[in-house]
């Protein structure tokens, strides 16, 4: 996908009429010259009513001057956002340092759980929840936004949320799919949050044997072990018998967030005229 991005440059000096956007440093993106013109110039100070956009090989053809000021920008994709934290030194006085988006979050206890979650991601997960866990008893919040992972890291990241000191909500934000649902559904009852066009789907644990016979007939018993115990688990988080639930999940079972609140799955909908903070009781985050 080619993408220019634009910039208004008002407050730049006469001198300064163009500014080309050189993709040589970004080979995947096609050569793309965006002219920035102070307000009633031309590209050299001449009116010009045609468009900013002009392609590489027509500004090939545009006679270069000495006196004009030209850059070359690297293109560079949107990454994570970084800020300005301010953090106490001692005495009153406060320090500035810049951090990113999702460490700022880390301060108010919120962590994102937002991609496929494997045994790596699990553990980053779990080490986040601990430490933060021990640094005091506020309120922690998982936020979910994922398709799913492998049942054992699943299973790792509930158990340790179980044995938190701490509440922890859970908002699920767009999706939780498969055991990310489960995930979401296993946080602190009255705490479980998801937002009004989100979708929450959940199943049984499934997996495939091959090897000898004795293999198969073991991997089959494990397998429906690790059933039982999802089963007894969202059981107790929905308020429901594990053999209704071992029915209702037995193939792909999606959610709206009205259905999953009436089915237990979650306590809350955040809204316009609920939103989440007075939703989970609290007037502002604390930092």
């Amino acid at each position: 996908m080619s993408a220019v991005t634009g910039m208004v440059g008002t407050n730049l000096p006469r001198s300064c009429h163009t500014t080309r956007l050189s993709a040589s440093r970004c080979p995947q993106r096609p050569m793309v010259c965006a002219s920035v013109r102070s307000a009633g110039d031309g590209l050299f100070g001449r009116p010009q009513s045609s468009g900013f956009l002009k392609t590489t090989a027509q500004t090939a053809a545009i006679p270069q001057r000495t006196s004009m000021v030209r850059r070359d920008l690297a293109c560079r994709a949107i990454g994570v956002p970084r800020i300005q934290y301010r953090y106490p030194k001692g005495r009153g006085e406060y320090g500035r340092m810049q951090i990113s988006a999702w460490e700022a979050l880390y301060f108010d206890k919120i962590i994102w759980l937002g991609s496929w979650i494997e045994l790596a991601t699990s553990n980053n997960v779990i080490n986040t929840l601990l430490y933060l866990d021990a640094e005091d008893d506020r309120m922690m919040h998982l936020c979910i936004n994922c398709p799913g992972g492998e049942v054992v890291p699943m299973f790792s990241i509930h158990d340790t949320m179980q044995q938190l000191r701490c509440d922890i909500s859970t908002v699920t934000y767009g999706i939780a799919l498969g055991m990310a649902g489960f995930v979401a559904a296993s946080g602190t009852r009255g705490l479980r949050a998801m937002m009004p066009n989100a979708t929450m789907m959940i199943h049984s644990p499934s997996g495939t044997a091959r090897g000898q016979a004795s293999e198969i007939v073991n991997e089959t018993g494990e397998l429906a072990r690790v059933r039982d115990y999802f089963c007894e688990v969202l059981g107790e988080a929905t308020m429901r018998d594990p053999e209704q639930v071992r029915k209702d999940f037995d193939r792909d079972e999606y959610f709206t967030a009205e259905q999953a609140q009436n089915y237990g799955l979650i306590d809350l909908i955040v809204s316009k005229e609920r939103p989440l903070l007075e939703s989970l009781g609290l007037n502002e985050l604390p930092s």
